[in-house]
This record gives structure tokens, C-alpha cells and sequence, in this order.
């Protein structure tokens, strides 16, 4: 019988040692619910915020957003129609960053575009440049437009800033749209690059250890 004590006692002991790895094991769980809880609190934050419509075309970073963004001008009879065209352009760019193309959006963004065009209010090289260089992204080409944005451009071109004149002519030869109006704004683009071609050879001759290819004479 002491033998039968002996192990009722030892069977009381190992129940005890076993007693806290439960206790591990529940605090383990409580953390693992928080780390859960955590996870869904995060993704519900992730998830409000790429459901958001955007406020301007701007801030457009994903293709949900531009849906939203242009589901919400839509229901908004004329919106597209009366954007200005610097809207009009960051439209365009956000359309050609997330890769996004609805026949009807696009049939009021060209529609818009072609009003400011033929407008004679003067129009920023850049705004311009954003509209064909998206357009041109995201294969949405419009004869008249690419047109009426040659002449337009061509009325200014010898005071176009570089980065905007190539920008255009980029977009045109994406297009493959060839115009008679665009042959000033291609003939300063040529000397431009001619320019600066000359400028990097004389900066690699001034280069220390460069060699001169200046004749001197005989000494």
C-alpha cells in the first residue's frame, strides 16, 4: 500500500510540473487572438482606404481608384465635359499610370480636350503634353485631337520649353501622326539636341586627363 501512495503522490507532482505549460499555452492563444485582431483591424484600414474615391485624378495610385474616381464624375451629368485643361492632362497621366480605358470616359475626356484646342485661349505646353502623352499610353488616339494639339503648339513653338516639346513629339511619334504644323517645333527639337550634343564633346575635352585634339604648331 505504500507503494500505491507513493505513486498517487507522483502522479499529484507530475500533474502539477504539467500545470503551467497550459498556462503558457493560454497566454500563447491570448496572444495569438490579439495578433489576429491586429491583422483584420490593419486589413479593414488597408481596405477603407483603397475603397475611397480619390478627391482629385492626382492622387490616383491604383486601377480601383480610377474606377471610383471616374464612376463618380459619371453620375455627375457634365463633370468630365468642364474640367479645365490642366485637369484634363492629370486625368490623361493617371489613366496611363494605372492602365485604365472606358470607351465612355474617354469619349467626354476627348470631347473636353478638343474644346480647350480649339479655344483661343493660350495653353500650357506641359498640360498639353500630359493629355497626348496619355492618350498615346493607353492606345486612345484622336486624329483631330493630335490636329488641332499640332496647331496649337506650333503657334508657340519657338518658346516651348524643351522637356514639354519633346514630351509632345514623343507622343506623336508613339502615334505614328505625322503633321505639317509640327515641322518648326521638330526643327528646334533637332537643334536643341544639337546643342547639347556639342556641349557634352567641349565638357569631355576639358576633362582632366582628356586629350587634346587642338593643333598647336610645331614647337
Amino acid at each position: 500500500w505504500m507503494d500505491s501512495d507513493d505513486e498517487a503522490s507522483g502522479s499529484e507532482e507530475e500533474e502539477q510540473e504539467e500545470a503551467p505549460p497550459k498556462e503558457e499555452k493560454k497566454q500563447s492563444n491570448r496572444k495569438e487572438d490579439s495578433d489576429v485582431d491586429e491583422r483584420r483591424r490593419e486589413t479593414s484600414d488597408s481596405e477603407e482606404v483603397a475603397q475611397s474615391v480619390p478627391n482629385c485624378a492626382a492622387e490616383v495610385q491604383s486601377l480601383g481608384q480610377m474606377m471610383r474616381l471616374m464612376e463618380s464624375w459619371q453620375r455627375e451629368r457634365g463633370r468630365i465635359l468642364r474640367l479645365p485643361m490642366a485637369e484634363l492632362s492629370q486625368v490623361c497621366q493617371a489613366c496611363a499610370r494605372v492602365k485604365y480605358f472606358d470607351s465612355q470616359s474617354f469619349a467626354d475626356i476627348i470631347a473636353a480636350v478638343k474644346v480647350h484646342l480649339r479655344s483661343y485661349v493660350q495653353l500650357k505646353a506641359d498640360d498639353v503634353g500630359g493629355v497626348l502623352s496619355g492618350l498615346a499610353a493607353v492606345n486612345a488616339y484622336d486624329k483631330e485631337v493630335f490636329d488641332l494639339a499640332a496647331s496649337a503648339m506650333n503657334r508657340t513653338a519657338g518658346h516651348l520649353q524643351r522637356p514639354a516639346r519633346k514630351v509632345i513629339l514623343d507622343a506623336f511619334q508613339k502615334v505614328n501622326h505625322r503633321s505639317n504644323s509640327l515641322r518648326e517645333m521638330s526643327e528646334h527639337e533637332a537643334k536643341a539636341r544639337y546643342e547639347e550634343r556639342c556641349s557634352e564633346v567641349a565638357a569631355s575635352w576639358q576633362r582632366p586627363g582628356s586629350t587634346s585634339t587642338t593643333w598647336r604648331g610645331f614647337g
